[in-house]
C-alpha cells in the first residue's frame, strides 16, 4: 500500500487500467498475478486537492506458485483496500467491490 504517484486522471488516461465500479481502477499484469488497485481516500483535514491528486494504491503479486487462483488475489486485494479505506478512515467512503 502506498500513494500513488500518479493522480487519478493520470491513471484514467493510461492504457491498461480498467474501471471497477465508481471509485476504483485496476491493472491487471502477468496473467493476472500481479494486481494493482487505485481509489480516491479523502483523509481529514488533508487538502481538498489530496483526494484527487493521490489516489491511494494497493498493490498484490503472487510468484513461484503455479496455477494460483487470480479469483482467490482479487478477493484478497478488494478485502486489503476496503480494510484500508475503513481503518485510515478515508471519509470520502469510497465503494470497493467484493472481488476485482
Amino acid at each position: 500500500m502506498s500513494w500513488s504517484r500518479y493522480s487519478f486522471d493520470d491513471i484514467k488516461s493510461q492504457e491498461g487500467w480498467k474501471p471497477e465500479g465508481s471509485a476504483l481502477y485496476v491493472l491487471r499484469e502477468d496473467a493476472g498475478l500481479h494486481l494493482t488497485a487505485v481509489f480516491r481516500c479523502k483523509i481529514e483535514g488533508s487538502r481538498q486537492e489530496q483526494e484527487l491528486g493521490l489516489p491511494l494504491k494497493v498493490e498484490t503479486r503472487v510468484t513461484n506458485i503455479p496455477d494460483f487462483d487470480t479469483k482467490l488475489l482479487g478477493e484478497l486485494t478488494a478485502g486489503l483496500a476496503r480494510n484500508l479505506a475503513k481503518r485510515l478512515p478515508c471519509t470520502n467512503g469510497p465503494e470497493i467491490p467484493s472481488t476485482l
